[in-house]
């Protein structure tokens, strides 16, 4: 392999490490605040294989797809720099998209209680048609019988 291509292979892990740890975070922060846990672990793994995916088509046409031990350790290194230089910096902008969407969520909330309370005040009526009907059954049985 060419020193050009093995630099530019060294550039593109160390940058895909960054690049995956600042996502992840993102993720993780997104999810983190009210969300279920079982679809914070799914949207994890679902970014970790598009992520990995990406990763590796990069790398296939940087070098033909060829991965050695001490690049992964460069990818590592990546996402040890975000996580101990970056994302202090980055947590504030985090947080300022999340006030920033607070507002429309607290309507999505509302909107998901009112369609909840519909759906519980039909299941309601239903339950009541149903008994009502068993009713007038049970008393038509009855004035057959008495005939």
């Amino acid at each position: 392999m060419l020193l050009s291509v093995q630099v530019q292979t060294l550039c593109y892990y160390l940058l895909m490490g960054w690049l995956f740890a600042l996502g992840f975070s993102l993720v993780g922060f997104i999810f983190e605040r009210r969300f279920l846990y079982r679809l914070k672990g799914i949207m994890e793994v679902l970014y970790g294989i598009g992520f990995t995916l990406l990763l590796y088509r990069g790398l296939f046409y940087l070098n033909g797809g060829y991965c050695n031990i001490y690049l992964l350790g460069l990818f590592l290194c990546g996402a040890w720099l975000f996580y101990h230089w970056y994302y202090p910096v980055v947590l504030p902008f985090y947080e300022w998209i999340y006030y920033l969407f607070l507002p429309l969520r607290r309507l999505l909330v509302l909107v998901k209680r009112k369609i909840f309370g519909i759906m519980k005040v039909h299941k309601r009526k239903r339950e009541k048609r149903k008994q009502d009907a068993k009713r007038k059954r049970e008393e038509k049985k009855k004035q057959k019988e008495k005939q």
